[in-house]
């Protein structure tokens, strides 16, 4: 056996067991968290359920800090203690607009990235060590890589999709306050009306903040203030900055709310067509990428077969 041959077997064997390791202690999270939800009920299962399916490596944080720090005592905790803390306060700001604040910290965030990238990286070897040993090392590397910036680019996703989520609410919650303060009740009656009477993740953000001052655990303007900045959405702190104005003043908002509800929909419309229209220009990689070779090769494909047989 040579050299090379010895050094590809050797780093099959050691990837593998690797690999195996891994996968034996994520199902054992997997098995621990399925308890857990189950014993908190079935709304929380749902939202766990799609954190497992679309942000691994989110949940792999959330349950390294439920632990308490103990997985941050082992080797794999002390390496990654070691990495450069780059971009700790861009985190902690997208913590908040993604929806997971409290939930997690930095050091659990990057432990769990470093474990991405060392199974991704683990991946990329055993794939490349089916051929050679410099393709192990180049996958190896690329794998790293792209582990390492999967949790920066769910916690992105999950950040834009609360920012949509806030954009398609927030006309209606606007028009149900103003609706309600037309009628003759107060802000805080409007707003509870709305928070108690709708569904999704935005009116429990709202529900929220209501519940907050309206128990005494903070004040409205803080309340409100929390909500604006909980949402990478512009127009909804925008929105929270008028109703803090006038309840400060003691004008009537319902004027600047209606406003601000005709200035989120055009916003929302202006948007939507902007993703429509963007919709055939995304089409055409699928349909360069995978349609039009395949044609080429069924129109020619034959012409070219008679052509080699007939040199």
């Amino acid at each position: 056996m040579s050299a090379g041959a010895a050094l590809g077997f050797v780093a099959a064997f050691s990837t593998a067991a690797g690999m195996g390791c891994l996968v034996w202690a994520a199902a054992e999270d997997a098995r621990r968290e399925r308890r857990r939800v189950r014993a908190l009920g079935a709304g929380f299962e749902r939202r766990l359920t799609g954190d497992m399916l679309r942000c691994p490596v989110l949940r792999r944080a959330r349950l390294l800090a439920e632990r308490g720090g103990f997985a941050s005592r082992g080797l794999l905790g002390q390496l990654a203690g070691g990495l450069p803390s780059w971009g700790k306060d861009s985190f902690e700001r997208d913590l908040v607009l993604a929806g997971h604040a409290g939930e997690f910290g930095y050091e659990d965030f990057r432990l769990a990235r470093f474990q991405s990238a060392l199974a991704a990286g683990m991946a990329g070897a055993l794939a490349g060590a089916l051929f050679s040993s410099t393709t192990a090392l180049l996958l190896a590397a690329v794998g790293a890589v792209v582990g390492w910036r999967r949790g920066v680019f769910e916690l992105g996703r999950e950040r834009a999709a609360r920012g949509r989520l806030a954009r398609d609410a927030l006309p209606e919650m606007l028009d149900v306050v103003c609706l309600g303060m037309r009628s003759g009740l107060t802000f805080d009656l409007s707003f509870g009306l709305y928070a108690e009477s709708f569904e999704g993740p935005f009116a429990s953000e709202c529900r929220r903040a209501h519940q907050r001052w309206s128990l005494g655990m903070a004040t409205r303007e803080v309340a409100l203030h929390a909500l604006g900045q909980s949402f990478d959405y512009p127009p909804l702190a925008q929105a929270v900055e008028s109703i803090e104005r006038s309840i400060r003043l003691g004008t009537s908002a319902v004027e600047r709310l209606e406003k601000a509800a005709a200035a989120s929909r055009e916003r929302q419309r202006i948007e939507v067509e902007e993703e429509v229209s963007k919709a055939p220009v995304r089409m055409m990689v699928p349909t360069g990428a995978l349609i039009l070779p395949a044609m080429l090769l069924l129109v020619m494909g034959p012409m070219l077969l008679e052509l080699m047989q007939g040199s």
